[in-house]
């Protein structure tokens, strides 16, 4: 592969990779003319997820707001949710269980779920709260949405293939989309390009 193809691709999927998720590691551009110098490979992401944004707990009212209707959160359930088990979303709620809940309080509950799809990488995930339950012995049911990348186009990419270039940076279409295994991908791609 010629060194305009490589900086060529190297440019591209730094383009697409900066757009999907604007964060660290971005890599400036080589000065200068293609084939001059060669861009330095960005280091592979660490094994554990960096640590995202910490929300507080939230503000424990002994009495709700007059008007405001409440009721004891005693479980929740979720839906759609194939990446995280019940459990470890669960979890998430164990500081809202036992005690009066507004809707506001089901609303900051759906918040810290989707920072946590977030935080894990999958930038396009969420909660959302089901609107058509009946909240039946305190048990409230989310709506996971996890998102998929619907396609990767490719351009610039000398003599490789765009199919090929597409199977390496998106292998299962039906995976739910994680942008830190997309770096990573991206990162042996331009490995085994050399």
């Amino acid at each position: 592969m010629s060194t305009i193809a490589k900086t060529s691709l190297f440019v591209f999927l730094l383009l697409f990779a900066t757009v999907c998720h604007a964060g660290n590691g971005i890599i400036p551009p080589a000065s200068g003319h293609p084939g001059e110098t060669r861009p330095e490979l960005p280091d592979f992401l660490p094994a554990e997820p960096g640590k995202g944004l910490t929300l507080p707990p939230p503000p424990v009212q002994a009495e709700p707001p007059s008007g405001e209707i409440s009721f004891e959160l005693k479980g929740t359930a979720f839906e759609g949710n194939t990446v995280f088990s019940d459990e470890e979303l669960g979890k998430i709620a164990q500081p809202f269980l036992g005690k009066a809940v507004t809707l506001a309080d089901l609303e900051e509950l759906r918040f810290r779920v989707t920072r946590f799809y977030i935080d894990q990488g999958y930038v396009n995930s969420g909660a959302l709260i089901k609107t058509d339950q009946t909240v039946d012995e305190g048990i409230v049911t989310y709506l996971i949405r996890e998102g998929r990348l619907d396609e990767v186009k490719v351009s610039g990419n000398g003599w490789l293939r765009p199919g090929y270039i597409r199977r390496r940076l998106n292998p299962d279409p039906d995976e739910p989309f994680n942008i830190n295994k997309l770096r990573e991908r991206f990162q042996l791609l331009l490995e085994r390009s050399d």
